[in-house]
């Protein structure tokens, strides 16, 4: 028979695991947790740079408002969920840093995003998330030095995102224009060119056509995401492997039980025929 110390230490470590006031996760729906950091930005051509977030969630996605109660938001307060989907970080001067001795900003941004989502959407489009890189110099003149588009990671663990960024440009004289006197050529909505496909009106899917928009390569923005996912599912899985240990447990200690009464009987069959025999 199995050990009954290692089935009550397995017994004990789940029942530890969530505690008393864990919230379980919605009827055919999942709980998606995404934490870490914007590390760090490199190869950018301003050294002084800040970087906005936003992002957007695809149908079936909803940000989690179960979890968090703040007292002083209001029905109609919209701002909170503003803050959930967009963020800036603080600006950072590129040092020098590795081998090469290449400028990098390091930014250790904290990023986290709390979503609820259902079955189905698990297995189709996640959140996307734009990213947009600008600097600012020392007269206070800001440019947009690159845009760029991650998906979150589908899987749980840690992930490590490397995004490779660019810009639109336009005329020479647009160039030299926002060199001198700040600014830069600004898309009006970035989402509109984070798609690579879309759909006519029969329902066919197509490959976005971009003929015609210029642009050039930017630096790269680091990322490491640590993702988790908690299904009821999951959950049911594990209230089933509970139930398993526990009824090895029971089971256990019926056969321990059982064994004892056999040997007790043993014990005193020996000691009746040793009485016998004098």
């Amino acid at each position: 028979m199995a050990d009954l110390a290692f089935i009550q230490k397995e017994i004990e470590l789940r029942q530890n695991l969530a505690g008393e006031n864990f919230i379980s996760p919605p009827y055919n729906g999942a709980k998606v947790f995404v934490m870490g950091e914007l590390l760090s930005a490199k190869d950018f051509e301003d050294d002084n740079l800040y970087i906005f977030m936003d992002s957007r969630l695809p149908p079936n996605w909803q940000y989690n408002l179960e979890d968090y109660y703040d007292p002083r938001a209001t029905e109609t307060d919209v701002s909170d969920l503003i803050n959930r989907g967009k963020s800036v970080t603080h600006c950072s001067r590129a040092v020098p840093s590795g081998k090469n001795r290449k400028p990098i900003s390091h930014f250790c941004f904290p990023v986290a995003w709390n979503l609820i989502a259902t079955d189905d959407a698990l297995f189709r489009a996640w959140p996307q998330v734009c990213v947009q890189v600008n600097s600012v110099d020392d007269y206070g003149r800001h440019h947009i030095l690159g845009y760029g588009f991650f998906e979150i990671p589908n899987t749980p663990g840690f992930h490590k995102i490397s995004l490779q960024t660019w810009r639109p440009i336009e005329s020479l004289r647009s160039e030299i224009y926002s060199f001198y006197l700040g600014g830069s050529v600004r898309i009006e909505n970035p989402w509109e060119l984070s798609n690579t496909f879309s759909f006519d009106e029969e329902g066919e899917k197509s490959v976005v056509n971009r003929y015609g928009l210029s642009t050039q390569s930017g630096g790269s923005v680091q990322f490491q995401l640590s993702v988790a996912i908690q299904t009821q599912t999951e959950l049911e899985k594990q209230r089933e492997a509970a139930k398993i240990l526990i009824h090895k447990q029971q089971s256990e200690l019926v056969w321990r039980r059982n064994e004892k009464k056999a040997k007790v009987v043993v014990d005193r069959t020996t000691a009746q025929y040793k009485i016998g025999d004098y």
